[in-house]
């Protein structure tokens, strides 16, 4: 979720554009290939503790919300020689992040008191954690020092035995089969139609920048556009449920999360900043109601 300043610079144009529940664990994988590495980040009003370095390869980020505000866990690949703070320094409002940084995606917000997830493919390097959302001041968190570096590191070379055990050792990593692949493209979420139940999505960026989505449970009659607008000035009962997602990734990207849907009205959201005219992404019609049956 990106900051409150962009949806409050929105608010007026919102017009004219016309769920407290835990985000379950991950399924078990669903098709054959090494388990994922399981990392653990306890996310807080305002930091990140999570491991200082951790394996590459197929990696489960498990986010336990503990703040009393929402934070999501965005990680970016740096270049060898940059860390966290590096990263936060060349952050300029209104301008690109750095070319030495890539969003590679992680999880998006849910409610305090519920775990997020996001399984991805992590390469060595030096990584940061960072949260840029910015509700309830409108100061991004990490300008509240919510960043952390991390590391991943190669695994030791897999001493084969034999040609086959080589050869699977070799093969590039691959996510686990999803139930629902969902593209993200200037400015949508295609994907087929979703299922109630544990619903586990794969989230592929196909578009020429980064994109996010945000997912949450609607309540009543309540749209996204009245969504956003309680989001930019929360008055009353809060009107939707944060489920999750996946946040920032940049073309070529691809995440998978899990989320036990009911049936009912959700909201897709993407908040990013366009490249093009730095309006969130909501305001160019990434936005969108579905029906899980």
């Amino acid at each position: 979720m990106h900051t409150r300043a962009l949806v409050a610079a929105a608010a007026a144009a919102l017009t004219s554009l016309s769920c407290g529940r835990e985000a379950e664990q991950p399924p078990s994988e669903r098709s054959p290939g090494p388990r994922p590495n399981v990392v653990t980040v306890v996310v807080s009003d305002y930091s990140f503790q999570a491991p200082d370095s951790v394996p590459a390869g197929l990696t489960m980020i498990q986010a336990l919300m503990r703040g009393e505000v929402p934070h999501h866990v965005n990680i970016v690949k740096l270049d060898s020689s940059k860390t966290a703070a590096d990263y936060v320094n060349a952050l300029t409002p209104g301008a690109p992040p750095p070319a030495w940084a890539t969003a590679v995606g992680g999880p998006n917000p849910t409610e305090n008191g519920t775990t997020a997830n996001a399984m991805l493919v992590l390469e060595p390097g030096n990584y940061a954690l960072i949260c840029f959302v910015d509700i309830p001041e409108g100061m991004p968190h990490f300008m509240r020092g919510m960043f952390k570096d991390l590391k991943v590191y190669a695994r030791p070379d897999t001493t084969a035995s034999d040609t086959a055990t080589a050869v699977a050792a070799a093969a590039p990593v691959e996510l686990p089969t999803a139930d629902v692949t969902m593209r993200l493209v200037d400015y949508d979420f295609p994907m087929e139609n979703v299922r109630a139940g544990l619903v586990t999505f794969r989230v592929e960026n196909t578009a020429p920048q980064d994109h996010e989505v945000l997912i949450v449970q609607l309540h009543g009659e309540t749209t996204i556009e009245q969504a956003l607008r309680w989001m930019e000035s929360p008055q009353g009962a809060q009107p939707f449920t944060m489920l999750g997602g996946i946040a920032p990734i940049a073309p070529g990207q691809v995440n998978n999360f899990s989320v036990n849907l009911r049936r009912g009205r959700y909201g897709l959201i993407c908040f990013v900043p366009d490249t093009g005219d730095g309006r969130p992404h909501f305001l160019h019609g990434m936005m969108k109601e579905i029906e899980v049956s």
